[in-house]
Parts: structure tokens; sequence; C-alpha cells
């Protein structure tokens, strides 16, 4: 567990810690079923300083991590219609995800370290209105995890208005969470207790969009 700061962090705080963060996302319909592609990665390093013992002395203690999650899927339209003249669509989803994390916290020479791999099955829908022929609004969300791997759970939403600049490329802007946590099976380095990976991630996304 470490932490870059409270609330949102400041753009020197992510100049600072942040060292690459990747999102992408890929749709495929073919009649009213669909394939998707949900990819996120994010390594950072956080640096802070301590005062320790009766002598106040000062430690400096780096903490890094880094994520990569992808989640494919599949997916039924099975609602087309129109409400107040405006095209709506409704898919059921379903798909797995992904996980991979690397973690490590050091002050010196002493330090630790720790890496996991897992998959957490997910369900979720996708809801979209059209309300101008070049607008679209698209609700999105899942639930994961289910109680597997030691009583994982984990959930998704996003909430996003793409304009169609022309016929083949948008402009995308909205807001986007994903919780996930899991209890890991093996013990910690030191044999006596569970490492336990938890993930909160949300924020603002502005993106480029391209259809073919």
């Amino acid at each position: 567990s470490g932490s870059v700061g409270s609330g949102i962090p400041t753009a020197a705080q992510l100049a600072s810690s942040l060292h690459g963060a990747l999102m992408g996302y890929t749709l495929v319909r073919y009649g009213p079923w669909s394939a998707e592609l949900d990819f996120d990665w994010v390594e950072a390093t956080s640096n802070n300083k301590f005062v320790s013992g009766p002598l106040g002395n000062i430690v400096g203690v780096t903490e890094s991590a880094s994520m990569v999650r992808v989640a494919p899927g599949f997916g039924y339209q099975f609602v087309n219609s129109a409400v107040a003249d405006m095209p709506l669509t409704v898919d059921a989803r379903a798909g797995f995800a992904f996980f991979h994390w690397d973690a490590s916290i050091s002050s010196g020479p002493p330090s630790l370290k720790g890496n996991s791999s897992f998959v957490q099955p997910w369900l979720g829908g996708r809801l979209a209105v059209y309300p101008a022929p070049q607008w679209r609004v698209t609700l999105d969300a899942a639930a994961q995890g289910f109680g597997v791997s030691g009583g994982s759970w984990g959930w998704g939403v996003d909430l996003l208005v793409a304009y169609g600049v022309t016929d083949w490329m948008d402009v995308t802007g909205g807001f986007r969470a994903l919780k996930s946590s899991r209890n890991e099976d093996d013990k910690g380095p030191a044999g006596n207790g569970k490492r336990i990976f938890d993930l909160l991630a949300y924020g603002p996304i502005l993106g480029v969009g391209f259809r073919f």
C-alpha cells in the first residue's frame, strides 16, 4: 500500500511519480454480436522521508508499483430501439480480466518485493444513446471477481460522450472508475501473512477514437 498524495494529484506530483500510463479500447461488431478488448497499464514511484527512532533519524523510503490489466469480452445487443426519437441500444457483456502487478518498497539496502498474476471473470452491460447524428453517449458498467481467488470482487463504470468529427474519427470525453481487489493465495515474503491486491483508479478521460 502506498500513496503519492491525497485526493487528485497535482501536475507536479504526477510529473515526479508517474513513469507512464496507457489506456486503450477496441470494439468490433458483427450484427448484434460484438467483441471488445480493454487494456490498462500504469507505472509509478513515490519517494518519501520519515523521522525514525529516538534520535530523529531521517529515513528515505522508495515505493514503486506497476499494473497491467487486459480484459477481453463478448457482447450481444438485445435492445435496438428509440426513446423520444433518440436511437438507443443495450448490450449484455461478459469476459475475463487478466491482471499482473509488481510492487517494491525499499529503504537503502533493505527492500521488499512482490508480484502476481491472476484472472477474474466479469459480467456487465452497455447503454448507448444517440441524441444527434454526430453524438453518442455511452454508459458501461461491470461487476468482476464474484468471490473467486480468495474472495475477490471488483467493479468498473464509465460514462463517455463522443462527437464524430468525420466518418472515421471521433473525440471522446467522460469519466471512468475501476475497482479490483484480491486476497493472494500464497504467503508473503516472510511466510507469515497473505498479500492483498487492492486497486482503485478513477478520473476524467479525453481521447480520440477511430472507426473502420
